[in-house]
């Protein structure tokens, strides 16, 4: 047995003896029968408050914001593949993942000709299902920041789920969208980067940030290391303009949503922009993409009979600033990271997203309409049927930042 193997599998043992010891009979039960996990930290990556960036042009201070861990202490993880969704040309599928079939274009079959002088009308050719764009081509890096700096800049991930720009993301991440006009009207700004290294692209708006969560865990706004468990940690940002001087897409590459469910064992690909061990230089010129290969450890609920909370074990992902990120099977996003466990060593934290199959829930429980259903809207109708909504939320923030 290799010593990394050796002390992996102690760090396993002693974890569960632990759990063994202090669970806490009360709290919900794993699909396989075992104890729901306690809450863990958020994964936003936070910029300290005396060294934010300058709003307008975002250049770095140079500060060092580091924490206890230096870059030189973390552990080596192996260079992921370079992951892609679908089957575009030149592509590489990444065992152990099965490649997606071309793509199907359907041809009509032959027409008998007409009886003249009737036309036969043209047949209508469905468009492909099977997208074709890199994964890295979908992930994004959100960065909201106040000019009076009223709270600390917030670095999180997120990725686009739909062609018009629709951004799936944490609500811990996009909460801070809400507050565009406090104290002062367009004060608040959240910036989309995308690459690697992460660079100015687009400006977004909430589309939707989920009341539960902000009803229940507004508090954790003024907190520096917030703890949850991901329960209706979830919300949507709409990518409405450009922060450079280039157009806006006529279609945004996307990984849609998966309709099937999640097992423990299933072949995942988790991708995100973590941030943790970099300074604040680092961080707006340096931020490069994480995109690691693994496996669903294990299931949990979250108090209801579907698989809601997906444990996804150590990687370089399990780090702060991946809230938001996406957790993607057989092409298509099944989860949303929200958490991790506290542990210092990087490959002994247990990064965790919630499932989609939560999302969805989560989203018909505040909103009344199926997610899948209101993806189909017209980005402006989108956002405009949750603007009262979001005025409310933005007081119940703004009752917590006065305090």
């Amino acid at each position: 047995m290799a010593l990394h193997e050796f002390f992996s599998t102690g760090a396993a043992i002693l974890f569960a003896i632990l759990a063994g010891m202090f669970g806490n009979p009360n709290i919900d039960a794993l699909v396989d029968g075992s104890k729901t996990p306690r809450p863990e930290v958020f994964q936003g990556q936070e910029v300290n408050e005396q060294n934010l960036p300058s709003f307008e042009e975002l250049k770095p201070l140079g500060v060092d914001i580091s924490p206890a861990l230096s870059s030189s202490s973390l552990p080596s993880f192996p260079p992921a593949p370079r992951i892609r969704i679908g089957n575009e040309p030149n592509a590489t599928p990444v065992p152990p993942f099965t490649p997606v079939p071309p793509r199907i274009v359907i041809t009509p079959s032959e027409t008998p000709k007409p009886t003249p002088p009737k036309e036969v009308p043209k047949p209508e050719v469905p468009k492909p299902t099977e997208i074709t764009h890199n994964i890295e081509d979908t992930i994004v890096n959100i960065l909201c920041s106040a000019k009076d700096r009223v709270f600390r800049s917030t670095s999180g991930s997120g990725v686009i789920i739909d062609p018009d720009g629709i951004i799936l993301t944490a609500a811990h991440v996009a909460q801070f969208s809400l507050l565009r006009d406090y104290p002062t009207p367009n004060n608040v700004q959240c910036i989309i980067r995308m690459g690697s290294p992460a660079r100015n692209a687009y400006i977004a708006v909430p589309a939707y940030v989920s009341e539960n969560w902000i009803k229940n865990n507004a508090s954790l706004i003024n907190q520096n290391r917030a703890r949850g468990n991901g329960k209706n940690d979830i919300a949507l940002l709409a990518i409405l303009g450009s922060a450079t001087n280039a157009p806006l897409p006529k279609s945004f590459p996307y990984v849609p949503l998966a309709s099937e469910g999640v097992k423990a064992g299933d072949s995942i690909v988790i991708a995100s922009y973590g941030a943790e061990f970099l300074t604040s230089e680092q961080l707006l010129k340096s931020l490069y993409q994480t995109i690691v290969s693994g496996e669903v450890k294990k299931t949990f609920t979250l108090g209801t009979s579907q698989v809601d909370l997906l444990s996804l074990g150590a990687s370089a992902a399990a780090q702060s600033g991946s809230s938001g990120g996406t957790v993607v099977k057989n092409n298509r996003a099944v989860g949303v990271i929200t958490t991790s466990s506290l542990d210092e060593d990087l490959t002994q934290r247990d990064l965790r997203a919630v499932s989609m199959t939560h999302v969805r829930a989560s989203y018909l429980g505040d909103r009344g309409s199926s997610l899948d259903s209101d993806l189909k809207k017209e980005t402006s109708s989108f956002i405009s049927s949750f603007e009262d909504t979001a005025q409310e939320l933005a007081q119940i923030l703004i009752a917590e930042l006065e305090k």
